[in-house]
């Protein structure tokens, strides 16, 4: 595990293609997001191995429903008892009750297409868990730290924002390369306006420490940059009031 700044630590999993995030508050541990399939029992390990049971794991947030992100979830909500908390929009696709929507892009449809054939061919990669709570845009979880609705990526994707620390952790709604800040992936993104118009929403924050989904973080210099970024996708795709 690296200890990003004090009571934050970036679990990578799977040679550091996906991470989860743990962050220490006065109730407990809460994990953000799990992994792939099959990463629940690496990631209980690796508590162990840093002192820490799995009953101290007391919320498990997650960003958004895709299945790198909610993999795990069923076997670390058996395993902590942690009281599962996610967006009320994404609720229904960490359910197993419906499955996530695609964007238009010729290569999110084909993804949509292989989404279905797994669905009914039985072998979906998602293991269904249940959510215990909803969130909402600008709750305070344990520990401070903000839920700011970013859609666009998914509808009910969130980001998560510590004002002391200036850290953010931002799920799929961005990532990095070479140092720099860079927007989702437009195949797997089902509004790139609404994505925007999120990019924009972070930027305001001028966080000083982006986290993301997959990658490492990535101190900013100036936040300058998540303005700059949202320019260029509002150029490219448009502009949307909604956050």
């Amino acid at each position: 595990m690296e200890e990003i700044v004090a009571g934050l630590w970036r679990i990578p999993l799977a040679a550091g293609s996906v991470n989860v995030y743990l962050w220490q508050g006065g109730d407990g541990l809460t994990l953000v997001d799990c992994g792939y399939a099959g990463s629940g029992q690496h990631i209980l390990r690796l508590l162990s191995q840093a002192g820490h049971t799995a009953q101290d794991v007391r919320c498990i947030v997650i960003t958004h429903g895709d299945f790198d992100h909610v993999g795990g979830l069923a076997t670390l909500r058996a395993a902590t008892g942690a009281a599962v908390l996610a967006h009320s929009q994404e609720v229904a696709f960490i359910e197993g009750q419906r499955r996530r929507p695609w964007g238009p892009t010729p290569a999110g449809q084909l993804l949509a297409w292989a989404d279905r054939l797994l669905t009914s061919a039985g072998l979906s990669r998602i293991e269904a868990a249940c959510v215990d709570r909803p969130l909402t845009d600008g709750e305070v979880l344990d520990g401070g730290w903000q839920v700011v609705h970013t859609p666009g990526h998914t509808p009910g994707h969130i980001a998560l924002y510590h004002p002391h620390w200036q850290v953010l952790i931002a799920g799929d709604l961005l990532s990095q390369r070479r140092g720099r800040p860079l927007g989702p992936v437009p195949a797997y993104a089902v509004d790139m306006r609404q994505a925007a118009a999120s990019v924009r929403r972070l930027a305001a924050l001028e966080p000083r420490i982006l986290c993301f989904g997959h990658r490492r973080p990535l101190t900013v210099g100036q936040p300058q940059a998540l303005y700059d970024l949202a320019r260029q996708l509002e150029e490219r795709y448009g502009s949307d009031s909604r956050p």
